[in-house]
């Protein structure tokens, strides 16, 4: 199932607001992907209807940000959040992104 469908199975509105000029990133391609795939299974676990994904230049640098509502019921431990295998439940880390 692809990232699409599960949110639109959880009921998950994605938001782009207005982008800005094009950006060039320079970056390794499977550890970007992997962290945009982390970024939208965050949304799937924690999100309840709507996520804002969105980026600015700071600089010489493109921030990118990502907001969403959080679960009526979920648990965050705030100072865990950038572990790099943080999860607060153990079958979250049974789910696959995409098929």
């Amino acid at each position: 199932m692809s990232f699409y469908e599960q949110l639109e199975e959880r009921k998950i509105e994605l938001l782009f607001p207005e982008p800005i000029n094009d950006q060039q990133i320079i970056a390794d391609k499977l550890m970007l992907t992997q962290v945009i795939q982390n970024i939208v299974q965050n949304i799937l676990r924690y999100a309840h209807s709507e996520a804002v994904i969105s980026y600015r230049n700071e600089e010489n640098y493109l921030i990118f940000t990502v907001k969403n509502d959080i679960k009526p019921d979920s648990k965050v431990a705030v100072e865990k959040v950038l572990f790099r295998f943080y999860t607060e439940s153990p079958a979250d880390r049974t789910r696959n992104l995409v098929d």
